[in-house]
């Protein structure tokens, strides 16, 4: 209310002064036009000049106050109010490629709790193989990885048809995931306490986080030969988005009936 309120003596003050400025200016005009008045021409072009620039200027300040200030500011209002849903849903930056616009060497500096959920990501894999082996290097360090059951019939079907691939195939890919992450465990150079699960679910999504900091990205259900490109959001902190994306990963390991543990 209070901000209501100085908003309105503002605009009253500036009616007033606008007013002002037009009778001003009205009288100014008057005065060049009058002709039984000893003025000097070029004197009484200027008085008139005047006189115009300040009609327009109290015009101008009377159309901007009533109305192209409000919708100015109406859109400045709305672009806060997006900028702030948008911090507190912790969302750090969106891009459409998922291999050149993320920056993932600064992700995983340092990190030392990688949780990731996919359904075997091998380029991704091989691509930041160093990196996650130096996480798993460090006794203090942790990894968790989620993967499709592959001896779930339903799910193996449902994943084979999405993309594309003869279920044999995908089977042999998710196992090598499983397998990467079974003999990282199993050498004693990584002493990091690495976890997998096996998800009797379809995922719909894959997740990677990196400490505090997680990088989700979707599937696509078209059928095209063409790639498509899918958004991919990187969050942080405490927000919306990290906080459901990290609770969706947290209550699926936590869960029996749809989760199995498959390292002791």
């Amino acid at each position: 209310m209070e901000e209501i309120k100085f908003v309105d003596r503002v605009n009253k003050k500036t009616l007033f002064f606008a007013i002002i400025i037009a009778l001003v200016a009205i009288l100014l005009i008057y005065i060049s036009i009058q002709t039984r008045w000893n003025i000097n021409l070029t004197i009484r072009l200027v008085i008139s000049n005047i006189g115009a620039i300040l009609i327009v200027t109290s015009l101008l300040t009377f159309f901007w106050d009533l109305w192209a200030k409000r919708v100015f500011l109406d859109e400045i209002l709305a672009k806060a109010g997006l900028s702030k849903e948008i911090e507190s849903a912790g969302i750090e930056s969106v891009t459409n490629s998922f291999y050149d616009k993320v920056n993932w060497e600064k992700l995983f500096d340092n990190v030392r709790k990688l949780d990731v959920f996919f359904v075997y990501a091998r380029t991704w894999r091989n691509t930041h193989d160093l990196e996650i082996k130096e996480i798993a290097k460090n006794k203090d360090s942790r990894i968790r990885v989620v993967l499709p059951n592959y001896k779930d019939v339903s799910v193996i079907k449902e994943l084979s048809q999405r993309f594309n691939c003869p279920e044999k195939e995908l089977i042999n890919f998710i196992k090598d995931a499983e397998n990467y992450f079974k003999r990282m465990k199993s050498r004693h150079i990584y002493r990091a306490q690495i976890d997998i699960w096996l998800l009797s679910t379809v995922p719909y999504y894959t997740y990677y986080r990196f400490d505090n900091k997680g990088v989700i990205t979707f599937y696509s259900h078209r059928k095209e030969d063409s790639q498509v490109q899918v958004p991919v959001i990187i969050c942080s902190g405490r927000g919306l988005f990290s906080d459901y994306f990290y609770n969706e990963f947290k209550s699926i390991i936590e869960n029996k009936k749809i989760s199995t543990k498959i390292t002791s």
